[in-house]
């Protein structure tokens, strides 16, 4: 008895559509858009904002000595108001240099 052979014969169906197949590619596309969007829209919301939010407005700032227990402020591992007090802070300002006291300094926390 001799051997039979068969020759089984595949398709090849990776570059051909199946004609039965659904196409909606309008479908797909308002898909595609719909998600854009969910995604865009909040991240132009955040862009869109006033810049200015995020500052204490110019009423609210509190004197230097009221913000002590809200915070320290250092300048070279020294305390500031200490520096105040010892009279080591200078500024200048129109070509000559002025002792710094702790009524020239005031607090606005950034939120």
């Amino acid at each position: 008895m001799g051997m039979r052979t068969t020759s089984v014969r595949f398709r090849n169906t990776a570059h051909t559509e199946d004609p039965d197949a659904p196409s909606h590619p309008t479908l797909f596309s308002a898909l595609s858009v719909m998600l854009f969007f969910i995604a865009a829209l909040p991240l132009y919301r955040e862009l869109s904002r006033r810049s200015d939010i995020w500052w204490t407005p110019r009423a609210m700032i509190a004197p230097f000595a009221e913000s002590k227990d809200r915070m320290e402020i250092y300048a070279r591992g020294k305390p500031l108001a200490a520096l105040l007090q010892a009279g080591q802070l200078r500024i200048a300002e129109d070509g000559g240099t002025g002792r710094m006291n702790p009524s020239g300094i005031c607090v606005a926390p950034s939120h």
